[in-house]
C-alpha cells in the first residue's frame, strides 16, 4: 500500500511540471529561425574531362557510305569464317 501511494504522489508531482510545461509553450511565441542574407554554399561549375575529349561533328568526315558497309562486312566476315567441310 506504501508503494501505491508513493507512486500516486510522483505521478501527482510529473502531471503537475508537465501542466507548468505546457503553459509555457503555450505561452511562448513559437520558434522562428534565423533567415541568412548570404548564400550558404557558392555553386561552382561542374566541368568534366570528357568534355574535352568530345569531337566537334564538322571536323568528323565519316563517309556514310562506309558506316552503311560495316553490317555488310560483319556478315560477310562471318560468313567467311563458317565453314562446312
Amino acid at each position: 500500500m506504501e508503494r501505491i501511494t508513493e507512486l500516486k504522489k510522483e505521478l501527482e508531482l510529473k502531471r503537475k511540471i508537465a501542466e507548468e510545461s505546457r503553459r509555457m509553450a503555450l505561452a511562448s511565441h513559437g520558434y522562428k529561425p534565423v533567415q541568412s542574407k548570404q548564400e550558404l554554399t557558392k555553386p561552382d561549375k561542374i566541368h568534366f574531362a570528357t568534355d574535352d575529349r568530345l569531337k566537334n561533328p564538322a571536323d568528323n568526315k565519316l563517309n556514310t557510305s562506309e558506316v552503311n558497309d560495316f553490317p555488310k562486312m560483319l556478315r560477310h566476315t562471318r560468313s567467311r569464317s563458317v565453314s562446312v567441310a
